[in-house]
């Protein structure tokens, strides 16, 4: 890789400097194999974008003229409010007008464009799941085999997510009934490993979830927060944000976090530095971690009373019949 084109690729304002080194240049310097960024989270300017997708879906579903759309499908929407539908019609109606608007919204800012330009710069392909109708995860990675697994893994969570709206017990936690797959130790495996985490780390994780006594966040935060006077943690082991080591301590971890480091120096003295500030970040990050995601369960639990039991049930049900709008391919 040129050195000029990832000296270049730093002075990109539109993309932060976290993902810049965890999500790009890991995966081009070949510390990992590959990384996951969600849009539009993960975008500079995700609040405006999810703005704008609520307010185009609000719009739409009132039968209202928008901006970019054609007379046949305004027409198609004015006459659906003067139809009755089915809960589960109306909430697979739903579930893809959200979709059309994403690819309408995300995919022409100007951030999407950049992100996804500087990954051609640097030699990475992209690969585009669907998680939620507004959600994508967007994978980065150099070999073509990535993409069969992740065909794999999007197979998996679809079925996952089907066979969790069929069943839909009582009690169970919005979080899991949203996301059944963070709980399911084949999917979190694979996932992990395409990621490039240690398998100590995602085993740990696994046994975490299935315990229910501990989240992996709250059990990663206790770790920190429970060390001594004396003791540190190893800033290395938290070599990409979102990830939690086993330990404080992880050999494995900390290796590839020292690896990433190693190579950053090679190629611009200066961006050490920068990666040693963003290893402090993701250590305060996941101190942090369960305050954002109890505020995340709250989130949904909201949301999940707003619905009735059975549109609930439609739109979990549409991730195994409606696969991927548009994707033809985010951590």
């Amino acid at each position: 890789m040129q050195r000029d084109t990832i000296v270049d690729f730093m002075k990109e304002p539109l993309i932060p400097v976290g993902t810049k080194i965890e999500d790009y240049l890991a995966v081009a310097l070949g510390v990992r194999h590959t990384s996951m960024m969600v849009f539009p989270y993960d975008l500079p300017d995700a609040s405006i974008l999810g703005a704008t997708i609520d307010e185009r879906f609000r719009q739409k579903i009132q039968g209202k003229w928008v901006p970019g759309d054609s007379l046949g499908d305004y027409l198609y929407r004015r006459a659906r409010k003067l139809l009755k539908r089915s809960p589960a019609a109306q909430a697979r109606y739903k579930a893809n007008l959200l979709s059309d608007i994403y690819e309408d919204v995300v995919k022409s800012s100007p951030s999407y464009e950049s992100f996804m330009s500087w990954a051609g710069k640097l030699g990475l392909k992209n690969r585009q799941l669907q998680s939620r109708p507004t959600i994508r995860e967007v994978f980065l990675f150099k070999s073509s085999d990535i993409s069969s697994s992740l065909d794999a893994l999007q197979d998996l969570r679809k079925d996952l997510r089907y066979e969790a709206s069929r069943r839909a017990p009582q009690g169970i936690p919005p979080a899991e009934m949203a996301f059944p797959e963070q709980f399911n130790p084949e999917f979190v495996r694979t996932l992990g490993k395409l990621l490039g985490y240690p398998s100590c780390c995602v085993e740990r994780y696994v046994f975490d979830r299935k315990s229910r006594i501990l989240s992996p966040e709250e059990r990663a935060s206790n770790q920190i927060k429970e060390m001594g006077e004396n003791e540190k943690p190893d800033i290395f082991a938290y070599f990409v944000r979102d990830f939690l080591p086993c330990t404080p301590w992880c050999e494995e971890a900390s290796a590839l976090g020292r690896k990433l480091m190693h190579e950053l120096g090679q190629i611009d003295s200066g961006l050490p530095a920068l990666y040693e500030k963003r290893l402090q970040e993701n250590v305060s990050f996941v101190l942090k971690y369960p305050d954002m995601a109890r505020q995340r369960a709250r989130e949904l639990e909201r949301m999940r009373e707003e619905s009735t039991k059975q549109d609930q049930r439609s739109y979990d049900g549409t991730a195994r019949g409606d696969g991927n709008h548009g994707e033809a391919g985010q951590r």
